[in-house]
């Protein structure tokens, strides 16, 4: 595999994503949302973390609302550009206080850090997936980077769009698989 397989499926994916309306969007998005909520696997979960969506990305927010219904802590990530890497913190509301820090990313204004091996549900970003729970994000590493941690157990779970799910994710051996993959038409597990 080579850096070229993955930026070019990034930009394929890229032009995919910037096709779908603001109103698609939120359909799908609460398509998913409604699936993923229904799983055993996120009723079970104590604590969740989820990525705080952009334009053209699954919105996660109605996950974060269920996910305070039903009195999970939830967490973000906090990134710090300089290692490459990220710590959840524990978040109370959806519309809570955010900056926007390194490539314009909002980031939460947040410092209650919990451990890594707390949470129990993983909500994991991307650009593109397959069907064998391998995923393409958008290339800094940052969640393979903490899935690899030695304290992380929690179930790695992605959102995405259908048309985000093709035939085969260019690979690394650093990059992790996921355990299951929720679009609006399917649910996978792995």
């Amino acid at each position: 595999m080579t850096v070229s397989d993955k930026k070019s499926t990034r930009k394929l994916l890229k032009m995919g994503l910037e096709n779908l309306g603001d109103k698609e969007v939120y359909k799908k998005s609460a398509s998913i949302t409604k699936a993923l909520i229904a799983h055993e696997i996120f009723q079970a979960a104590k604590s969740i973390m989820l990525y705080m969506s952009k334009p053209k990305e699954v919105d996660t927010a109605m996950l974060m609302l269920a996910a305070f219904e039903a009195g999970k802590t939830v967490t973000v990530p906090k990134c710090n550009w300089a290692s490459r890497t990220m710590v959840p913190v524990v978040i109370e509301t959806v519309n809570c206080e955010v900056s926007h820090g390194d490539f314009g990313l909002a980031e939460v204004v947040s410092d209650q850090v919990i451990g890594i091996g707390e949470i129990d549900l993983l909500i994991v970003p991307g650009l593109g997936f397959d069907k064998k729970g391998q995923r393409i994000g958008r290339g800094a590493g940052f969640y393979d980077r903490f899935m690899a941690e030695k304290s992380f157990c929690a179930t790695k779970c992605a959102v995405c769009f259908a048309l985000q799910v093709i035939e085969d994710v260019p690979v690394n051996d650093h990059d992790m698989t996921l355990d299951m993959l929720v679009t609006e038409a399917d649910l996978y597990r792995f």
